[in-house]
């Protein structure tokens, strides 16, 4: 099947400099970035009532504060400390109606998507635009055929920043 944890896939590697973070230099795209911005924070902030309430107590007892220069940081660390990375977890987590908030609060433990998910809607309560991404995370070199397999899927977490654009966590 399509997708099935041990299919190998073939991907030609293209570098691209995720870790170097630059301001957007071009004076005339400015404005494309203002509105896509916009269009950002229209779309990246969302987070049901329930969930924002849990994750309102979860700011005020670590005093994340939006404005603080680490705060994405912060975030990161608190979610990485929240729970065990365990491939074995409970997978009833998979079935609970939150699984953010189950994962955060009864589970502790999880995967990549868990771990994902929750920090997208804690930045999210913040009031930081972030969105729940997924691809493959292998060893690879340019130029070289890499076989990427099923088990080589990996979830994250990226933030939107004001006049850089989408950053990864």
């Amino acid at each position: 099947a399509v997708g099935a944890y041990g299919q190998a896939y073939t991907l030609h590697y293209l570098p691209y400099g995720i870790h170097t973070y630059a301001p957007l230099a071009e004076p005339s795209l400015a404005k494309y970035e203002a509105a896509y911005a916009e269009f950002v924070k229209r779309g990246y902030l969302e987070v049901d009532g329930t969930t924002m309430e849990y994750l309102r107590l979860i700011i005020t007892q670590q005093g994340f504060d939006k404005d603080d220069p680490d705060i994405v940081e912060k975030v990161a660390a608190y979610i990485q400390n929240a729970a065990v990375y365990n491939l074995a977890y409970d997978q009833n987590l998979d079935r609970e109606p939150n699984v953010a908030l189950a994962f955060l609060g009864a589970y502790k433990e999880g995967v990549c998507r868990h771990f994902a998910t929750a920090a997208t809607l804690l930045y999210r309560a913040l009031g930081i635009p972030a969105r729940y991404t997924v691809g493959f995370m292998t060893d690879v070199t340019a130029g070289e055929t890499t076989t990427v397999k099923g088990m080589d899927a990996h979830a994250w977490v990226e933030v939107y920043e004001d006049g850089f654009g989408w950053r990864y966590v």
